[in-house]
């Protein structure tokens, strides 16, 4: 072929022999190659029949009038189903739900599934497993009170002013008489409050210990959280001693009077000077202390703070206290 010949090749077949070179064809035109192979035994393989098992969950409906589940029921179960691969797929991408009726403590689960238009255009081989099993007792209702779940925690110099306050502070509660029975409080999520130092009040959710078993009337209640700063007192407390029997003149100790340290709100009612001067604010030592004492002549005293008095953390200095007894003469 002569030059000329040569030159004359048309540009397109120009093109193609010099990009197939030694090596064979492109790369491009094996991955197209490739795309197509794949896509065509998909598309056949799609067609063909297969096996699969899916996890089917289960939804509760239809409990008889008067009754309540007592115990959870089973949530999930495992299908087989034999068909043409595009459909198992289209069942496999999407979450089975299967909705049985609680009329009866055994369902049978084969049933459900035929029932709930999953093996449309399939065939079912087999559930497991076969049969759900139902804990149905008579429905009842309570009311019993919120209890609250809490980690509060104030500000240096802050404490709580007095137990936090619900609202509401009971819930009715329904659901299976067995549960029920043993029901005595209803609690709440945790509430956790950190470094407080001024009053709060907070909605918290109902927590649900029976996984949803038991109804309660509400949901949520609202908590009042009282807060007040806090200051510290001291004081000289008279030591008496109690239940001192029938025999016995006198019990003296030594000291006779005891350094207390305290911690009192700081109100409008000024707790502060009630409990410096409360003449009803004392030490106390139990006789049957003494009666019962091993070592050397020594019991413990304890701080008698008088009722409606808000006076915390009483230290007493000394704790300890010496006793002298001194006996009724004989007659």
């Amino acid at each position: 072929m002569t030059a000329a010949t040569r030159g004359g090749l048309p540009r397109a077949l120009r093109r193609s022999s010099a990009g197939d070179g030694p090596e064979g064809p492109s790369v491009g035109a094996m991955a197209v190659s490739l795309v197509l192979a794949i896509g065509l035994w998909f598309t056949f393989g799609l067609r063909e029949t297969y096996v699969v098992t899916v996890p089917v969950a289960l939804r509760i409906v239809g409990v008889p009038a008067g009754f309540a589940l007592s115990e959870p029921p089973p949530s999930s179960a495992r299908a087989t189903f034999r068909g043409e691969g595009w459909r198992l797929m289209l069942l496999a991408r999407t979450t089975a739900v299967v909705s049985i009726d609680a009329d009866a403590p055994a369902v049978d689960l084969e049933r459900a599934v035929l029932a709930s238009g999953l093996s449309a255009n399939l065939t079912l081989q087999g559930v497991r497993p076969k049969t759900a099993r139902l804990a149905l007792d008579r429905e009842a209702r309570r009311r019993v009170p919120v209890r609250l779940v809490s980690d509060i925690r104030t500000a240096p110099s802050y404490g709580l002013l007095r137990a936090p306050r619900l609202l509401p502070d009971s819930v009715e509660v329904v659901g299976a008489a067995s549960l029920l029975d043993r029901l005595t409080s209803w609690p709440t999520v945790a509430l956790v409050l950190d470094d407080i130092q001024t009053p709060t009040t907070r909605t918290v959710a109902l927590a649900d210990p029976f996984q949803g078993l038991l109804t309660p009337s509400v949901r949520s209640t609202t908590v009042q959280v009282p807060i007040a700063e806090f200051t510290g007192g001291e004081r000289l407390l008279e030591v008496r001693v109690v239940n001192v029997p029938a025999g016995i003149a006198a019990v003296r100790t030594e000291p006779a009077v005891l350094r207390a340290r305290y911690r009192v709100p700081l109100t409008e009612n000024d707790l502060y000077g009630r409990a410096r001067d409360a003449p009803d604010f004392f030490a106390v030592v139990d006789y049957r202390d003494i009666a019962r004492d091993t070592t050397s002549g020594t019991v413990t005293a304890a701080p008698r703070v008088p009722r409606g008095l808000d006076v915390r953390d009483v230290a007493l200095s000394p704790s300890r206290v010496e006793y002298f007894i001194v006996r009724q003469a004989a007659p």
